[in-house]
């Protein structure tokens, strides 16, 4: 695997975790936004109604939207999530439905304040589909962005690898990198143009031993030839010259004691 490959697949890795977390975070960010402020204009609902039948002694009309129920049998108290029946479309949506207890004529009901999420969730999808694709758009440019960048930035090396790859000593040529504008990149060209320098400089020295070495040895080499090829051309080869002990064949009784003849 190439370098680039591998640094690019962390990079997606990693830009893919960011994206996956943030959408996931984005999403229920927003969702908790809209859903505190349908809350809180639940409240500000009870409280309005609270005022006015405390002023008044009576419940007014309903000057907000939503919808508003009257029980007098006890109810649950608090928020929750419930699904009502709208007419006009006769199909179930989803509401925030606000619970409380109202003195009313002497007695106590259990008013239901509702308001629909149909339109928050409308708002929040759009809001999480375009920060999405803006994301989205951000992580694919980021991406592009990169591989664009690693292969201009590269090319000093893609270039010095290629000059490499056609380097031969036996030309006694010496590398020429081009200038780069990274810093690595041109101290690595630095460093193999001197070492080139230095190989074809031993390459000369050597090769000039060689060919020394070799004349030196050429004349005596032609001598021995000769002086072989010249007893190869004799009938009869004279006896191995040596000392006399090696010729004599008379019992001795030890060397010291010995003498020839």
């Amino acid at each position: 695997m190439k370098l680039l490959a591998a640094t690019n697949r962390y990079y997606l890795l990693l830009a893919t975790v960011l994206f996956t977390a943030g959408s996931v975070f984005l999403y229920y960010g927003v969702r908790w936004t809209l859903q505190s402020e349908v809350e809180e204009r639940l409240f500000q609902q009870r409280d309005y109604l609270r005022a006015q039948v405390q002023r008044t002694g009576h419940l007014p009309g309903t000057p907000f939207e939503g919808r508003m129920q009257l029980s007098a049998q006890p109810q649950p108290e608090g928020l929750r999530d419930t699904l009502l029946l709208e007419p006009l479309e006769n199909e179930l949506e989803p509401y925030r439905q606000l619970t409380f207890r109202l003195p009313l004529n002497g007695q106590t009901q259990w008013v239901s304040l509702s308001k629909a999420l149909l339109e928050t969730h409308d708002v929040q999808r759009l809001i999480v589909l375009l920060l999405v694709g803006v994301l989205g758009t951000l992580l694919l440019g980021v991406v592009g962005l990169n591989r664009w960048l690693t292969r201009r930035l590269w090319a000093p090396f893609e270039q010095t690898l290629h000059q490499l790859r056609g380097y031969d000593v036996r030309q006694h040529q010496v590398l020429h990198l081009p200038d780069a504008h990274i810093e690595e990149f041109a101290q690595l060209n630095h460093t193999l143009t001197h070492l080139s320098e230095r190989v074809a400089a031993d390459y000369m020295l050597l090769k000039a031993f060689t060919e020394n070495a070799a004349h030196e040895t050429r004349t005596p080499l032609a001598i021995m030839q000769a002086k072989l090829e010249q007893l190869l051309q004799l009938p009869d080869l004279p006896a191995p010259a040596g000392p006399w002990w090696a010729t004599c064949t008379r019992p001795c009784s030890g060397w010291p004691a010995c003498t020839r003849g």
